[in-house]
């Protein structure tokens, strides 16, 4: 993979650059194109409807997917928390959570030592983290399933 397949993907992941297949669309609900690209273009610019393609990022190297739970000290500065962590390379998502653990983050790794490595020099270096908790995930069951209604 180089710099050009890189710029590809993270310019498609930035949602600008996907396009629906509106006859595709169209012949699967048995309404005209027209209509469909109108719909289409409505919920676009009511920011309902946003592109982001799916990446299989074993594929790409990064094969370890683990979701970290933090506990937040009480005077902790949460932003510039979240800002360091989203620095971290590999932390796709951040989470504020209630309850006993304030943060989550779902990260990517390469390997178990990438995992470690991020565990011992990164979140041990966060001022703000009381404790965290590492879940690594064996298996996705259920990812993009779908609207809510």
């Amino acid at each position: 993979m180089d710099d050009l397949d890189k710029g590809i993907l993270e310019l498609l992941q930035s949602g600008d650059f996907c396009i629906p297949q509106n006859t595709k669309i169209a012949g699967k609900l048995g309404k005209p194109i027209s209509t469909v690209r109108e719909r289409i273009r409505r919920l676009e610019g009511d920011s309902v409807l946003k592109y982001t393609p799916l990446l299989d990022f074993s594929k790409l190297g990064w094969k370890t997917l683990s979701v970290i739970a933090i506990k937040v000290q009480q005077k902790a500065d949460v932003q510039k928390m979240v800002d360091e962590l989203k620095q971290i390379e590999g932390v796709q998502e951040v989470y504020w959570a209630e309850g006993e653990w304030n943060l989550y983050i779902k990260v990517r790794t390469r390997d178990e030592k990438g995992l470690q490595e991020l565990e011992a020099s990164k979140l041990l270096n966060i001022d703000g983290i009381r404790e965290f908790r590492v879940a690594r995930i064996s298996k996705i069951l259920g990812e993009g399933m779908g609207l809510p209604f």
